[in-house]
């Protein structure tokens, strides 16, 4: 029977993805800096919803307890850069001037 989500079944294709999450997680926080810098640079809150950004940091933060219960690294870290930006997004919004 067919599993609807991919589980690579030898160990090759386990260490790949293994060794491809860590960059994957680096250059998933970095995609939010252009959004962060408009806001808090460029003032750039036209346009930018402050609910969408919660919803991801709340998404993230709940990645964050998946990780730390499941003692899964990767997860942990890259949620917590995330949530971090997710953050500072919202409050630029809310706060800055």
């Amino acid at each position: 029977m067919a599993h609807a989500f991919y589980r690579p079944k030898k160990k090759k294709e386990r260490k790949l993805l293994d060794e491809l999450i860590y960059p994957i997680g680096f250059i998933s926080p970095i995609m939010t800096i252009p959004q962060i810098l408009d806001v808090w640079i460029n003032n750039g809150k036209q346009g930018v919803s402050v609910y969408t950004w919660g919803a991801y940091g709340f998404v993230s933060f709940f990645w964050i307890l998946y990780g730390l219960h499941h003692k899964e690294k990767p997860i942990i870290l890259i949620n917590f850069f995330l949530f971090l930006m997710d953050f500072s997004i919202v409050y630029g919004v809310l706060f800055h001037k």
